[in-house]
C-alpha cells in the first residue's frame, strides 16, 4: 500500500528481509497464475500513467473533477495516484473534493 515494488524496501533489519522475502513469492506465484491484486493493479496504474506523459493527461483531461469518499481510508499509493490524477503541481489542476470522518 505504499506503492514500492519489494526491490525499493529498505530490508536492512530481519523482518523486513523476511517480508520481502514473502512478497517476492507471493509475486512470484501471482505472475505463474496471470492474476493480480488490488494493490498490484493500483501500483501498475499509477506506474503507467506516471510514466506516460500523453495518456496521464488524457486521463486529467477527461475526469476535470475527482470525488473522494471515505478519504480517511486513502492509503499512500491511492493519495499517490490521486495527487496525479488531479495534476498537482499543473497550471490548472483537477478540482478534488474529498468526503471524510474521523
Amino acid at each position: 500500500d505504499q506503492g514500492l515494488r519489494a526491490a525499493q524496501v529498505d530490508a536492512s533489519d530481519d523482518f523486513n528481509r523476511k517480508m520481502v522475502g514473502l512478497y517476492d513469492l507471493y509475486d512470484a506465484q501471482c505472475q505463474r497464475e496471470g492474476v493480480v491484486d488490488f494493490a498490484e493493479l493500483l501500483l501498475r496504474t499509477y506506474e503507467l500513467l506516471s510514466r506516460n506523459q500523453p495518456l496521464r493527461e488524457h486521463y486529467q483531461e477527461r475526469f476535470r473533477h475527482i470525488l473522494v469518499d471515505e478519504f480517511q481510508d486513502t492509503n499512500d499509493l491511492q493519495y499517490k495516484w490521486l495527487k496525479l490524477m488531479a495534476g498537482a503541481g499543473n497550471r490548472r489542476p483537477n478540482a478534488v473534493f474529498a468526503v471524510g470522518d474521523d
